[in-house]
């Protein structure tokens, strides 16, 4: 089993473990039949909260997975979306079903792109990617195995992180979230707000998509 494959095993099952503490129904799944290879991108995303009168489902949320607001393309499966009820406490939510679990964190004032990661400075990743090149080099190469060297993903794996947290401008986020058919892992920036309106979503970087079968 390369470090990979372990590393998506050992996804699978941390949600199985959740599961079984009651946390939520979730049907584990039997197989992972797709990982993505690289990183995709996209550009800023504005994200509508529902207290706006221009506010909808469909503009206020995003699926990383389809990399689309359209619910024509995501069928209402979606993975964040932005709530400001009173414009004094913006939020994004991961967890918009009960049949869904998300963990998201801030990371702080930073760029997603730029986010420090103290195995790339002290040169301790663990030999070479499959591309032959440094891990340094291979975050758009091989994400999912740059992610599990990162300090990203040390933070994302700590299970006291919840659904939600606070939107902040030029705060970089990164999400796990998963449903019965797929589970997506992504980063964004918050690039702008709008008080009880809207925020901007930019630097949006998906490491890492599965789909499962049932």
């Amino acid at each position: 089993m390369n470090q990979r494959n372990l590393f998506i095993s050992s996804l699978l099952l941390a949600l199985t473990v959740l599961t079984g503490c009651g946390l939520r129904t979730y049907r584990a799944p039997l197989k992972a039949i797709q990982n993505q290879e690289s990183i995709e991108t996209i550009p800023s995303i504005e994200l509508m909260t529902k207290t706006n009168v221009d506010g909808s489902f469909a503009k206020g949320s995003y699926s990383f997975y389809f990399l689309s607001q359209d619910t024509k393309i995501h069928n209402n499966v979606v993975d964040i979306e932005f709530l400001d009820v009173d414009g004094v406490n913006p939020t994004i939510n991961t967890q918009i079903y009960p049949d869904q679990i998300g963990h998201i964190v801030d990371l702080g004032l930073t760029s997603c792109k730029a986010f420090p990661n103290k195995n790339e400075q002290q040169g301790t990743y663990p030999g070479r990617g499959h591309s032959g090149l440094p891990y340094v080099e291979d975050r758009t190469l091989d994400p999912i195995f740059w992610l599990q060297y990162s300090d990203m993903f040390a933070k994302l794996k700590d299970q006291a992180n919840g659904p939600t947290v606070k939107a902040e401008v030029g705060h970089c986020y990164i999400l796990q979230r998963t449903n019965s058919n797929y589970q997506v892992i992504a980063a964004f920036r918050i690039k702008e707000y709008i008080k009880a309106r809207s925020v901007k979503i930019d630097e949006v970087e998906v490491f890492s998509k599965q789909v499962f079968q049932n």
